[in-house]
């Protein structure tokens, strides 16, 4: 499984919501799939051998994090095994992809979509203009 590198993995937005490495890393491989709209549709031992870890240690990761609300997995029973996984409206939120690209606020080293306050807004709003 080939695992596209992303520019931008929000560390400590992902800590304080409480996960531990080996998930951030999981969630890191997830939406590098999303980011092109492809889905990570593998198995266990595939996982494992990306994240550097046994299969058992993704066994016990996968159920925690749909737990906690970051990954939707859909059973492949049918199709050898291999799980369909997707991110979470909130995982997607912490990655800031549901937020609008606001491209006055863009310099070359902002990742594609990483954008989310507008100068201008927050200007007027700290100085009560917005009336």
């Amino acid at each position: 499984m080939k695992v596209k590198y992303l520019k931008y993995v929000p560390l400590q937005a992902m800590v304080e919501a409480g996960l531990n490495p080996n998930e951030i890393l999981f969630c890191s491989i997830l939406m590098s799939f999303s980011k092109d709209d492809k889905e990570l549709r593998v198995g266990r031992d595939n996982i494992s051998e990306a994240m550097g870890v046994s299969p058992s240690t993704v066994k016990r990761m996968l159920p925690i994090l749909r737990k906690k609300g970051f990954v939707n997995i859909a059973s492949g029973y049918k199709e050898r095994n291999a799980n369909t996984y997707y991110p979470t409206k909130k995982l997607k939120d912490l990655y800031g992809q549901n937020d609008p690209i606001n491209k006055v606020n863009m310099t070359h080293h902002t990742p594609k979509g990483y954008v989310k306050k507008d100068p201008v807004a927050s200007l007027a709003k700290q100085h009560d203009l917005l009336k």
